[in-house]
């Protein structure tokens, strides 16, 4: 399926469950390292990103650069997604797609 073909609302609701993702794997991972858990953070973000290490934040980008001047969000910006994109990074030494 691709997600630019879908309509705004679609691509609106996709884009906040894929900001929750982020957010939900960045508390996970902040979690395990503060009480000094072993984690796969592979399998973490392989497994609750909706496009895995690969693909979810270039759909990210993709889905914020489709919306016309009218349609922009201002919930969440290309900045913030670079931010929690590089945060993610940081915390578990990988490299995310």
């Amino acid at each position: 399926m691709n997600v630019l073909e879908q309509d705004l609302k679609f691509r609106y609701q996709l884009l906040g469950r894929m900001v929750q993702d982020v957010q939900y794997c960045t508390r996970l991972i902040k979690n395990a390292k503060e009480e000094n858990r072993e984690y796969d953070f592979a399998f973490i973000l392989d497994n609750h990103l909706w496009g895995a290490r690969e693909n979810h934040f270039k759909t990210m980008r993709d889905i914020l650069n489709s919306f016309s001047n009218d349609e922009q969000i201002d919930w969440y910006s290309l900045e913030e997604m670079a931010k929690d994109h590089s945060l993610l990074e940081e915390l578990t030494g990988m490299s995310i797609g």
